[in-house]
């Protein structure tokens, strides 16, 4: 419980810092902004921004049509996320997703000349996990 407590006054520390919450969706400008942000920062603070954006619901935006929206690419030791995950695999997902289990986290905000995307570029982040969390990770439905 005390654990829980931390996280949440963390979050609500890091929020303040950093404005206002974060949105999954986001224009190509912040996008880019928050990816430079986040590969700027220590682990711990890279894995609460993650958190924060891909896993704890955020309000329903009325987004213009007009706007370019872009959302990252999320891998988790090479198990692409996306928006599709069932509720309960996106809280498991979130509880796995600690500072004891992640390894690593590589942010790549520039778009690779080599590798050729079918989409527009928006960024990929990379979590690594330690053997332990990675046979965790396996056992939770990620469709």
């Amino acid at each position: 419980m005390k654990q829980v407590i931390l996280t949440f006054l963390f979050c609500f520390i890091i929020a303040s810092i950093y404005g206002q919450a974060t949105s999954l969706k986001m224009t190509k400008e912040k996008n880019q902004e928050w990816l430079k942000t986040l590969r700027s920062v220590d682990k711990a603070e890279q894995l609460l921004m993650v958190k924060e954006r891909f896993f704890v619901p955020q309000p329903a935006q009325n987004e213009s049509s007009e706007r370019i929206i872009a959302v990252p690419i999320l891998v988790i030791d090479g198990i692409a996320i996306t928006e599709t995950l069932s509720d309960n695999s996106r809280e498991q997902l979130l509880q796995l997703l600690t500072e004891e289990t992640v390894k690593e986290i590589a942010v790549f905000d520039e778009e690779p000349k080599e590798v050729y995307i079918n989409r527009g570029w928006s960024g990929i982040i990379a979590v690594v996990l330690y053997k332990k969390a990675s046979r965790k990770l396996q056992k939770i439905k990620i469709e």
